[in-house]
């Protein structure tokens, strides 16, 4: 597995992930999933190359990570996959929002977008990858981290010297506290987050065990 960053309109990372490259003459064929989508498309479609997009994975509900997906899907001939709450949000932005003094508007959803709706955690076998998502509600209601071969995708849930904000919503801090300790579960090597750089599987250990018992305290 071979993962590229780009840093999206944002500021939020846009991930993607390359699986068993053939060679046939001198095309190389890839599959590859996208993980959220605040890049532009025409930098992604630079990155894919001649690649098989076989999916766009949403990891929460929020605009900066899902803002190019409908663009993705429409290009790529493939699915959205997301949870109840980012399909609620790309229904909401079919047409430009004001928010701070600015409009908002995302990649053009339509009758023709396919969705694939994420309900459990039941693996997602798509070409040669394999897909476990992981139910990380907190920093939002939506909120799923992805587990793919050894690299944990976790969204907005955990940077790398922190965790997301959870004071957005409703009994956030209980669900972040869930969502820490499930994490915290997960045999991983590398997390890849929704903003900045990478960080390793002890790099978050420490942090989620700091997190975990300060929230706690704070209850």
């Amino acid at each position: 597995m071979r993962v590229e960053r780009i840093e999206g309109t944002y500021g939020s990372n846009t991930y993607i992930i390359f699986c068993d490259a053939e060679k046939h003459g001198t095309v190389i064929d890839e599959d590859i999933i996208i993980i959220d989508s605040g890049a532009l498309l025409e930098d992604i479609e630079k990155a894919v190359g001649s690649g098989n997009v076989l999916g766009v994975f949403i990891t929460h509900e929020h605009f900066d990570h899902m803002t190019f997906a409908c663009d993705y899907a429409r290009k790529f001939q493939c699915p959205i996959y997301c949870s109840r709450e980012t399909l609620t949000n790309f229904e909401y932005f079919k047409n430009p929002i004001e928010f701070e003094g600015k409009s908002y508007r995302l990649g053009q959803y339509g009758d023709d977008t396919k969705i694939i709706l994420i309900k459990d955690e039941s693996e997602i076998e798509l070409g040669k990858f394999v897909v476990k998502p992981f139910w990380t509600a907190g920093h939002s209601f939506g909120g799923i981290s992805f587990l793919i071969e050894n690299g944990l995708f976790c969204g907005d849930t955990l940077f790398k010297k922190g965790i997301g904000r959870y004071d957005a919503m409703s009994h956030g801090k209980k669900y972040m506290i869930e969502s820490l300790k499930k994490i915290g579960g997960i045999k991983f090597e590398k997390c890849f987050h929704g903003h900045g750089d990478e960080s390793d599987y002890f790099e978050q250990m420490r942090n989620i065990k700091v997190f975990t018992k300060w929230l706690e305290k704070e209850q």
